[in-house]
């Protein structure tokens, strides 16, 4: 990482009492000459004497960042606070103070110490470790889920799983034509409640996991035609849910439906595979 090194002017006050913030921002309004330096290079290091106003003119770097605006859009400080605590409660920005005894394990990973809670293993009340990430690695797991915003106002993970799933079966039925009409998709086993249940099979059970568990909001969902074909796109739009009226297919979650009522052949895309009841593909 190369940063781009920027020398504050380092003036000093004297003679009279002016406003801290003030004095803070005019000497911030010189640099506007490096304003496209400082917006288009984005590994930044603000340095200088204590109280020369490197973590005041942060914020202000960080959300011309952000919002791709310049320097001179952000000419109100309140309203640039205002912006940069909207973005920290989006997770888009993280703020933290490094000191003499910060180390990897606060800034990327490392083993924490916690107390077993009681009653949960057998050395409950003792001190035990687990790996815990840092500030810096928590920020870049929340960057790689973010979700997609699309025209349509639907959300897609940046890098979603490409579930296929089955409708009682292939081709037309009662139950795709209520999962297209009522923006859903619907699985079987109305006698099982819990997957642990013995009588199910691990190939079943596998199923349901991944219905029930594995899969997210955001990710997309093909529904099957044929072997070869599907007629339905969507996106998974809700968690699981039992539908009591659901009959022989009361495991649900909603979907919003890109497009659906198709037949399209899908096997140069996929390898030149065959369609099973269940798949999944990054």
């Amino acid at each position: 990482m190369t940063p781009f090194n920027l020398k504050l002017p380092l003036t000093s006050i004297e003679g009279k009492l002016v406003s801290v913030h003030s004095e803070r921002y005019r000497r911030y309004r010189e640099l506007k000459q490096h304003q496209n330096q400082i917006i288009n290079g984005q590994n930044i290091i603000l340095y200088g004497p204590p109280g020369t106003g490197k973590t005041y003119y942060t914020a202000v770097y960080a959300v011309a960042i952000c919002d791709g605006k310049s320097i001179d859009e952000l000419s109100d400080y309140s309203a640039v606070m205002e912006r940069y605590n909207e973005l920290k409660s989006e997770n888009r920005i993280a703020f933290t103070t490094f000191h003499q005894s910060y180390g990897y394990e606060e800034f990327i990973e490392g083993l924490k110490p916690f107390i077993v809670p009681s009653g949960t293993q057998k050395d409950s009340g003792n001190v035990s470790y687990r790996v815990e990430s840092g500030i810096f690695k928590k920020f870049c797991d929340i960057a790689e889920e973010k979700k997609i915003k699309t025209e349509n106002e639907i959300f897609i993970k940046a890098n979603p799983v490409v579930w296929k799933v089955s409708l009682e079966g292939a081709g037309a039925n009662k139950t795709k034509a209520d999962c297209f009409e009522n923006n859903r998709i619907r699985i079987g086993w109305p006698n099982v409640n819990d997957i642990t249940d013995t009588s199910v099979t691990a190939k079943e059970k596998t199923i349901l996991n991944y219905f029930e568990n594995v899969m997210e909001i955001g990710d997309i969902v093909c529904v099957l035609h044929d072997h070869f074909s599907i007629d339905g796109i969507g996106i998974v739009d809700g968690e699981y849910e039992w539908l009591e009226d659901g009959k022989d297919y009361p495991r649900s979650r909603k979907i919003k439906w890109l497009a659906k009522d198709f037949v399209e052949d899908i096997r140069a895309i996929n390898g030149g595979k065959e369609l099973t009841s269940i798949d999944k593909n990054k």
